[in-house]
């Protein structure tokens, strides 16, 4: 079911964000590795590795923007990138997370999170949940929440930065459909999961194709 997928994703997310910039033993994140392990295809050179014990080894690399931040992580399967609006890589590196306005795209969901634009908690997210009278998780209740049309401009803007600097044509195919979702967003009608609002606009209950902007 989409649900079980978008759970996935959505952890993912969660271990994706926290771990970019590597951790302590609290992260499972072992850095060291540096540039002695090559990427996989798409991976560029200055990528760093590090191993991590949920996904193995991860490849990342950000890249300061003119108007914000583009945070890199791939490994063999997938791939996600952060664009953070009015942020610079080096902030994001000294906190060790991903904080500030802006949105994550992972390869294998078609979608885009957005975050830093409203307060959101697993707290919120719970009581957007709908439950069937078996206890099930039926459906998830829209966002509460708006983008304007500035912070659509804001994010449309890094993400064409981040498209011009991108070096490996796996990063311009993730950007590339990280800029046709942007350019039909309007920011309304977004929908609710468990790390923030997405743009997601199918029915939970029915699987989706299977997609991939970084393998392709």
């Amino acid at each position: 079911m989409r649900l079980v997928t978008l759970a996935f994703g959505a952890v993912v997310a969660v271990i994706f964000t926290a771990s970019l910039f590597g951790g302590g033993a609290e992260t499972g994140v072992m850095s060291g590795l540096g540039r002695l392990i090559p990427g996989p295809q798409g991976v560029p050179s200055q990528a760093a590795a590090s191993y991590d014990l949920k996904s193995g080894i991860n490849w990342r690399w950000t890249r300061n923007l003119a108007h914000g931040c583009a945070a890199w992580s791939a490994n063999e399967r997938w791939a996600g990138v952060t664009l953070l609006v009015g942020s610079r890589c080096e902030r994001q590196r000294q906190s060790g997370l991903l904080e500030g306005r802006g949105l994550t795209h992972l390869s294998f969901e078609d979608s885009l999170e957005f975050q830093g634009y409203w307060p959101w908690s697993s707290e919120l997210y719970s009581k957007l949940l709908v439950f069937d009278e078996k206890g099930m998780i039926k459906t998830v209740l829209p966002c509460p929440y708006t983008l304007t049309a500035g912070q659509i401009g804001d994010m449309r803007t890094v993400a064409t930065e981040a498209y011009a600097k991108a070096e490996t044509d796996a990063e311009r195919r993730v950007l590339a459909r990280v800029r046709q979702r942007l350019a039909a967003l309007t920011g309304v009608g977004l929908a609710s999961g468990q790390s923030g609002c997405t743009d997601f606009t199918g029915r939970y209950d029915v699987p989706l194709p299977k997609y991939d902007s970084w393998r392709r």
